[in-house]
């Protein structure tokens, strides 16, 4: 059993997240969350990322394009696939749109448009 260290509540939240290796601008995938948080994303993706690989993340939420520098907290194999599930924590971002993720998440789904 894995030992939960999250600081911030998860949202159940599939939206589309595209990612790429920061430094890199080819995309390496666009994959769906499996839950987001003010400090984090969850992601299943077919290509393996190793631990501590710095990204760029952007997604949408609404009819705003939030983007952030993240590091990949950890990787794990799907036992029934060949799929791999990561926790990618945010690292840096937009004071604006760290600002709306949290309004978002705090369940006011439609934050004012800053």
């Amino acid at each position: 059993m894995q030992n939960n260290k999250r600081r911030l509540r998860r949202y159940n939240l599939e939206v589309p997240v595209k990612y790429y290796v920061r430094g890199n601008q080819a995309a390496l995938g666009t994959v769906t969350s499996d839950n987001i948080s003010a400090g984090g994303v969850g992601i299943t993706g077919d290509v393996f990322i190793p631990p501590a690989t710095n990204l760029m993340i952007q997604f949408m939420l609404a009819k705003r394009c939030v983007c952030s520098i993240g590091k990949v907290a950890w990787v794990n194999v799907s036992s029934r696939s060949s799929r791999y599930r990561m926790g990618v924590e945010f690292l840096e971002m937009n004071p604006l749109d760290r600002e709306y993720l949290k309004k978002y998440l705090s369940g006011s789904n439609s934050p004012e448009e800053q």
